[in-house]
């Protein structure tokens, strides 16, 4: 008989499976080894949702001035005050995301909490336009992420390609 073999330290233990499973989740372009656990203080969703967030910014900066000509729009109305909000994308694609209609409902909680925060009630109907910077700067909930956060790791996380059409690089076949 032989003697038992003794267990690995980075074996397929409890910290390893969090990580597997949250490799495989759809919708994640970063891939978390065992040796990231350690920096990440042991939380692999925060990991993944920072570099995620990262990415989406230096990839937000780069899409600049690009022409987004799709998109969608969302409408709330709560007693006697209606927002309305409209994001833009660049593909069809891209709208029929769940991620990008999760930021678009974002945006539209995050605009009516501002328009119902107001100091001074609106006595006739009114038109107020914000600006991109203004929106960006609102949240939907009262502690929650700031929208241009919320972009930022909806970008960083968001698929650029349909799945099965991935790009192929040279020597590819």
């Amino acid at each position: 008989s032989s003697a038992p073999r003794p267990r690995p330290l980075l074996g397929p233990g409890p910290r390893r499976l969090p990580a597997r499973r949250l490799r495989r989740r759809p919708g994640r372009r970063h891939r978390l080894r065992a040796r990231d656990l350690p920096a990440a203080g042991g939380d692999a969703e925060a990991w993944l949702e920072e570099q995620a967030r990262s990415e989406g910014w230096s990839r937000a900066e780069r899409l600049r001035g690009r022409r987004a000509t799709q998109g969608l729009v969302g409408l709330l109305q709560d007693r006697g005050l209606a927002v309305m909000v409209e994001v833009n994308c660049e593909t069809d694609f891209v709208a029929r995301n769940e991620e990008f209609q999760r930021l678009l409902q974002q945006a539209v909680l995050g605009t009516m909490a501002h328009c119902q925060g107001r100091a001074e009630p609106l006595a006739a109907p009114a038109k107020h336009f914000l600006q991109s910077e203004e929106l960006l700067q609102l949240r939907a909930e009262p502690h929650g992420a700031r929208l241009g956060d919320q972009v930022a790791l909806a970008i960083g996380e968001c698929p650029t390609e349909p799945a099965g059409r991935e790009r192929k690089g040279r020597g590819s076949r």
